[in-house]
């Protein structure tokens, strides 16, 4: 991983964020040098696929954006353009790793977050915490592990660089990320294909994609060693693996400003993350139905 240690130096040197200013047919974009504001209202769920981990209920979503000449802010993303035209745009960028908003309520992707869903659950796991009051018979339910009885898990910060390609309607990323705070010292790679459309006065944006997330990265947060717990038998170390997602998104206009707002997403976990002791959903889903502001 020789090639991810110089992106993290290099990463420290830099501003950064997402989003390409290069606009298709169907989306307006933002002005140079101008704030976008937004606020959706609504009501969704982002599920937790961890055992004893609460769902996110998604009431209010903020959006805050800002674009300069290169320089950008969006969300949780912080970054600076050095090529964008109509065929291709590429970044660097800084941004909070949402891995730990698992473990925190408050964490700023349960804020700040696009799209809306969560996993269903183990039939051999428990969903709740009853399980530690009633300890259950059965050995799958003594092999699991509630997050309110692990060590933190803190949040991180990644730098990396993203590049887009654009045609008609479409658009094709990939994207390199390394940890530049020092947390897990983990690497992630994503490709995604975006399509956008518009039937009637209806905006729709599907995006397709794939991560993969290094070894370091997921055993940092979803292994279990003598930090967690003195029980050898609860040890598990997570390899790494590559996380399918599915998301769409709809747009219907009410006026200039205000807009009905559909968001739905999907991921999948992969075997390796799904056997841990401290999970017990393969699968994230997030849904979100509800009215939308710009200012």
């Amino acid at each position: 991983m020789f090639v991810f240690s110089r992106l993290a130096l290099l990463m420290t040197c830099l501003f950064i964020s997402y989003s390409s200013t290069a606009c298709s047919e169907t989306e307006e974009c933002i002005s140079e040098n101008s704030w976008q504001l937004g606020l959706a209202a609504g009501l969704g769920i982002k599920t937790n696929p961890l055992v004893g981990g609460d769902n996110i209920p998604l009431l209010l979503l903020p959006d805050i954006a800002w674009y300069g000449e290169k320089a950008y802010l969006d969300n949780l993303e912080l970054g600076y353009q050095w090529i964008n035209n109509e065929a291709i745009s590429s970044e660097s960028f800084i941004q909070i790793d949402s891995e730990a908003a698992f473990f925190y309520f408050l964490h700023p992707d349960n804020i700040f977050t696009s799209n809306t869903i969560s996993g269903s659950d183990n039939p051999n796991r428990p969903s709740s915490d009853e399980y530690l009051d009633t300890p259950s018979e059965d050995d799958n339910a003594n092999k699991v592990l509630s997050i309110n009885e692990v060590t933190d898990r803190y949040w991180a910060v990644n730098g990396g660089v993203r590049l887009h390609y654009f045609v008609v309607n479409s658009e094709f990323s990939i994207a390199a990320m390394t940890d530049v705070s020092g947390v897990h010292k983990g690497h992630q790679l994503e490709v995604v294909y975006q399509y956008k459309w518009q039937w009637h006065t209806a905006r729709f944006n599907t995006k397709l994609g794939v991560n993969w997330k290094s070894a370091d990265l997921v055993d940092y947060y979803y292994g279990v060693d003598e930090r967690d717990t003195d029980q050898k038998d609860l040890f598990y170390d997570v390899k790494g693996g590559w996380q399918p997602h599915l998301s769409v998104n709809v747009q219907i206009p009410i006026d200039e400003h205000l807009m009905w707002l559909v968001n739905l997403g999907y991921r999948k976990l992969p075997d390796t993350l799904y056997r841990s002791p401290l999970v017990q959903s393969n699968h994230i889903k997030r849904v979100f139905f509800g009215m939308a502001y710009r200012y």
